[in-house]
């Protein structure tokens, strides 16, 4: 008899177990695509962890997605999910730099349509991540009195993550799993610049060139956090 003592003698379903522990928020056919297990296979394994509360799985976008159980609370789960899709979290990573941005930014930035951008947009307001920004007078209204001015083309949106406890979740989370996100290099490189222009110095920075960052990004970061040496 299987039990929660025995469970994880068995080696292929030790190794499900340790890989949804190291890459958190996987769906059943990106765990059985990547380890290269049958899809039968894999979900009787995953069918049988969850039973033994071993994992938990979480509905998101239509998905199962995997934890180890109790590992992450409900809103931790809910942005994990997302940043396991590249353009969602390259949308989440693009505003933790520039604060708030239109779809038409974002389509440049990360060389996307617009139909693409503006439906991850949606599901991440949706989800209570993002929110789209109070404008008046052509200024960008933030919470507890921030602003941002610009030019406002037409009536264009402008999204913003939803507020700082959101922003502090997302940047924790991109942290503590970049080395399962296959952008990792890009994304060690625009949180290093970040630390960087804020304190003039970072252990990020030393460990991946910064070649990989857009100009564009770079720019924004300095626009927020000015640097005395950066012209």
């Amino acid at each position: 008899m299987i039990t929660k003592d025995n469970v994880l003698n068995n080696d292929l379903r030790k190794q499900i177990y340790l890989y949804i522990k190291e890459t958190p928020g996987l769906h059943l056919r990106e765990i059985s695509r990547k380890m290269n297990i049958p899809l039968t296979s894999c979900k009787h394994h995953l069918k049988l962890l969850c039973r033994l509360n071993l994992i938990s799985k979480s509905l998101e976008n239509s998905y199962d997605r995997y934890f180890i159980f109790k590992s992450y609370n409900l809103t931790e789960r809910k942005i994990i999910s997302v940043l396991r899709q590249d353009t969602p979290r390259g949308i989440l990573v693009y505003l933790l730099t520039s604060i708030a941005c239109s779809p038409l930014e974002l389509c440049k930035e990360l060389n996307k349509t617009p139909s693409t951008i503006n439906y991850h947009l949606k599901n991440m307001l949706y989800l209570g991540i993002l929110e789209i920004a109070e404008i008046k007078e052509d200024t960008i209204l933030l919470r507890k009195g921030g602003k941002i001015n610009r030019d406002i083309c037409g009536r264009e949106k402008i999204y913003k993550i939803k507020d700082k406890e959101t922003s502090d979740i997302i940047y924790n989370l991109l942290l503590s799993n970049i080395e399962t996100f296959k952008d990792k290099e890009y994304i060690y490189n625009i949180f290093a610049l970040m630390e960087e222009v804020k304190t003039n110095k970072s252990p990020l920075f030393k460990k991946y060139s910064s070649k990989n960052v857009s100009s564009r990004v770079l720019n924004r970061i300095y626009d927020i956090f000015p640097h005395p040496y950066h012209v």
